[in-house]
């Protein structure tokens, strides 16, 4: 199994294990950094998914257009009960 992260040498002497955490440290704060740009990206993403889910899926009312050639179902409905069936 490989382990993987780096394996880090540490020095003997003081000097050198202070760039050591200066070093590390600032790559702790870069990492930050990124995490920090990576969640802003992933909200803003999120954000937009959600948008464009409401508008794909949201309630729509049904568009009547006046048609002469269109049979209104309501009139056609109580025409046809008016009158009386064909023998």
């Amino acid at each position: 199994m490989s382990n993987a992260t780096p394996a880090i040498t540490i020095p003997d002497d003081l000097t050198s294990c202070h760039a050591l955490i200066e070093q590390l440290a600032g790559t702790v704060e870069e990492q930050a950094g990124k995490i920090e740009a990576l969640d802003r990206e992933k909200q803003d993403l999120q954000l937009a998914y959600t948008a464009l889910l409401q508008q794909a899926f949201r309630r729509r009312s049904e568009r009547y257009i006046e048609d002469p050639n269109q049979l209104n179902s309501t009139l056609t409905i109580r025409t046809m009960r008016r009158t009386p069936p064909r023998v």
